[in-house]
């Protein structure tokens, strides 16, 4: 739904990977993108610019693709705010409510810089950030630098080190 929903509001923005087919060189063979390719035939699209993989190996760039950390997501719709895009089509584009946008838009009001560098790349919930808008600075530096090193990001370890 995310994907269909993207395409309808700003099209495609990471273009599917193909490679030439060794066996026929007329045609291609999709290593990326699968999903952006069903969305478009459900739309009635029979083109769409790919980007061509020079690689030979056995390896789909899937295998490479993460989920973006709360805080790489809270960033990106930061930036489209700034840049004028209506958070209306922010919702539509990502397939989320406003409230929840609003809610990405704001996740680091009250978190120190120093905390949000540690956990830039983390799974964190917001259950993690709410907890950490209650400590002072140096608690929430020292409280992402346990959270870090345990690799623990849960409600539960968050809590505990908030209670502590």
């Amino acid at each position: 739904r995310q994907i269909v929903a993207s395409i309808a509001q700003i099209g495609i923005v990471e273009p599917p990977v193909v490679v030439r087919n060794p066996d026929k060189s007329a045609t291609w063979l999709l290593l990326d993108g699968h999903l952006r390719i069903e969305a478009l035939k459900d739309a009635g699209k029979s083109e769409v610019e790919c980007l061509v993989s020079t690689d030979d190996e056995a390896f789909t760039y899937n295998r490479q693709v993460s989920r973006l950390a709360p805080i790489q997501e809270h960033k990106m719709i930061r930036k489209a705010i700034e840049r004028g895009v209506p958070e209306e089509k922010i919702a539509l584009a990502l397939d989320l409510n406003m409230s929840s946008i609003r809610r990405k838009a704001r996740l680091l009001d009250g978190i120190c810089e120093e905390a949000v560098a540690i956990l830039k790349d983390k799974p964190c919930t917001n259950a993690v950030f709410d907890a950490l808008r209650k400590m002072k600075t140096m608690r929430q530096i020292e409280a992402a630098e346990l959270l870090v090193n345990a690799n623990n990001y849960s409600v539960a370890y968050v809590n505990a080190i908030l209670a502590g």
